[in-house]
Formats: C-alpha cells, structure tokens, sequence
C-alpha cells in the first residue's frame, strides 16, 4: 500500500473510550494499516459559496461516522485540503478531535496522484459516461468533496479528465426510476452506497437503504407487466439536474449547455 504523510500515532487504547468506541477503533486502525482507501477530494472551495463549503464539511463528518460504525470500514482519505480554506475549517469545527488519536481520519495536502497509482484511481462523478456495473475491492475511489446546488457544473468530470483518470458514475438508472431533482448523492449518501457495495455488492439494496423514496419512482407510478420492470409512466416533463427541463429538443439544449461548461471547465 502506498505511503501517505501520517499526521498522528495511532494508539487506540491510551485514551478512556468506551468499549464501542474501542471496536470502532480497532476496525478503524485494521482499516488504515490493511484496508481499501477511499477519497474525497476537497480541491473545490473556490466554486462553493460558505453555506455550501459548511454542507460539505458536514457531509464529510457524516460519512466518518457512517465509515466508523461500519463493520467492514474504509481507509478514509481527505486529500488536496488546505487548512486555511473554509471547507476545512467546518471540518476542523464539525470534528474537533480530528488529527488527534481518537479519530482515525487521513487528510493531507497532497494529491492522490502523489500517493496512489494512477491505474486503481476512478473518480465517481454523476457526470461520467461509463457506469460502475460492479464494485471493485482492488480500485480506489473518489468521491468530489462539492456541494453546488445553485449552478450545478460538471466540475468533478473535468478535474477526472483533466488528471486523466478513468470516471464512472453509479448505475441509478439500472434500479431506480429518478422522479424529481438531479442525481447527484450527498457525500454521506455516496459513502454509505459504497460502504453497503463493499459488504454485500448489492446495488438495489444500498440504493433502497440510502437514497430517500422521494427521489425515485414508487412502484404504483410503474407501469403494470410493462417489458421493463423500471418502465414509468409517461410524464409532461422531466428533471434534470435539479431544474425542470421539458419536451426532448429543449433537453437536447441543455446537454448542449453542459458541453459548453465543460469545454470552458477543461481549457483552464
């Protein structure tokens, strides 16, 4: 296993825990010394506004608690951080423990190209073309420490192939029929559906667990004996990246748009 910066010794039991607490952590520092790394990459503090660099600080700290509470953890990442950007600051306050031995978190300002081989990186974005049909317990993933609600860019996408790194996105639309908003998880969404995938391999399973009713269609707006099982009604519009976009051509002209973001994203 590559080499990163450690910040802190791990010694799980030279502190008073309770008993859970020092199962965590033994699963937690098994993790760290053997386990399969994953990453969020916190490099997009200059696209957020405070209220979303807090959101995602606070979606981080959610998906520690989740990674701690797992019975089969990751090695968990923050890579690219700068203490001095908000993102980290919210993160330094949602967990005021971090770098110390009693939370057993990475995060360094290195890149994950400096610590990990290019060829098991793939970055997780909802914006890829290729879907991750499996998971693999050999890959190391990434997750885009963003939250963008209010002028959605394809920026993880084109930081992926910037780096040039293979991109995929999770197969939501093999299991699930979207029924309102984007499909762009929250970070503790997204950490809890590969925390499942790691356990079970199960995508209909994590979804179902992970993913609020809200957002997917419910088997009474499914068409009865339909040939596909996901088959929905047909509906005056659909949703697209959290907006209401209409008939075919004027969601055509969005596509077009968001190929235009992302050209402009890539010549910078």
């Amino acid at each position: 296993m590559p080499e990163i910066q450690r910040l802190y010794t791990i010694d799980i039991f030279s502190f008073p825990v309770s008993d859970m607490l020092k199962t965590y952590n033994i699963r937690l520092a098994y993790a760290r010394t053997l386990g399969q790394p994953i990453i969020f990459d916190v490099d997009y503090d200059n696209w957020m506004s405070q209220r979303e660099q807090t959101n995602t600080a606070t979606q981080i700290r959610d998906s520690y608690a989740l990674n701690k509470e797992s019975r089969d953890p990751f090695w968990l990442q923050i890579c690219n951080c700068r203490m001095e950007n908000e993102t980290m600051k919210a993160l330094k306050s949602a967990l005021p423990n971090m770098g110390e031995p009693s939370c057993l978190i990475e995060y360094t300002t290195k890149s994950y190209l400096d610590i990990f081989p290019r060829s098991q990186l793939v970055y997780l974005t909802y914006n890829a073309e290729a879907t991750l049909d499996r998971f693999n317990h050999d890959d190391i993933y990434i997750i885009g420490g963003l939250v963008d609600k209010t002028n959605p860019k394809p920026l993880s996408m084109a930081k992926a192939k910037r780096e040039g790194l293979r991109m995929a996105k999770l197969p939501l639309d093999t299991y699930l029929r979207w029924a309102v908003g984007g499909k762009n998880l929250t970070l503790n969404q997204m950490m809890g559906i590969m925390l499942d995938m790691k356990q079970h391999g199960d995508w209909e399973q994590a979804f179902l667990k992970h993913i609020p009713k809200r957002k997917y269609l419910q088997p009474e707006d499914l068409i009865p004996n339909h040939p596909n099982p996901y088959h929905r009604r047909p509906s005056a519009t659909m949703r697209v990246d959290g907006g209401r976009i209409g008939r075919p051509q004027e969601y055509q002209n969005h596509k077009r748009r968001q190929r235009g973001v992302l050209e402009t994203l890539l010549s910078k």
